[in-house]
């Protein structure tokens, strides 16, 4: 016999919790069931392998990109750059920083949950006394946006160095990648 029962709220009768039998699960559409810590949706973009350079001492927009439209209000985004290969060019004491700027609902960026660090970012690469050094490089932060659902978040890699100028990727390198992914809260 199949039968439904509608309801708006499940309680425990006593305690605080509601047991399904080993063997039983519950399942529902897609976006039904939310768990916090549960992933809900991932995007990524890559860069196109063409030279950037930066050679700013304030941050600047590094054409590594990504949009994400948050399913659920409060939700929080692992965002997670990668790939590519810093070259410092000529220069030993040659740094660049890296960081990820986000805008909700196409507002001003500013810098995601835990990615300004006091103006270093989630990353410092650094030159080897001049030499052929081409590396490359992971960061990561939980952004928090405090977004309702249905919101377009717009992510954005950003980069500086100290001086003169550095590549940030260049068209012999490893592809750099954005990655975010929305976490249930």
């Amino acid at each position: 016999m199949t039968g439904q029962i509608n309801v708006n709220k499940i309680a425990a009768r006593t305690g605080n919790t509601i047991t399904v039998n080993s063997g039983d699960k519950i399942s529902g559409a897609a976006g039904s069931i939310i768990v916090p810590g549960m992933h809900i949706q991932t995007v990524l973009a890559t860069l196109v392998q063409a030279t950037v350079t930066i050679s700013s001492t304030s941050f600047v927009d590094t054409g590594l990109n990504v949009s994400i439209t948050s399913k659920n209000a409060s939700s929080k985004f692992l965002v997670t750059v990668t790939g590519g290969a810093f070259y410092g060019k000529v220069n030993n004491n040659q740094t660049m920083w890296v960081t990820v700027q986000r805008n909700a609902g196409g507002g001003s960026y500013d810098y995601a949950t835990g990615a300004y660090a006091n103006n270093y970012g989630l990353m410092r690469l650094s030159a080897d006394n001049g030499t052929w050094n081409i590396k490359p490089y992971s960061g990561t932060c939980l952004d928090a946006p405090s977004a309702g659902a249905g919101v377009v978040l717009n992510y954005r890699v950003v980069a500086r160095v100290n001086q003169n100028a550095a590549d940030f990727q260049a068209a012999d390198r490893g592809i750099p990648t954005i990655t975010v992914t929305e976490i249930a809260q």
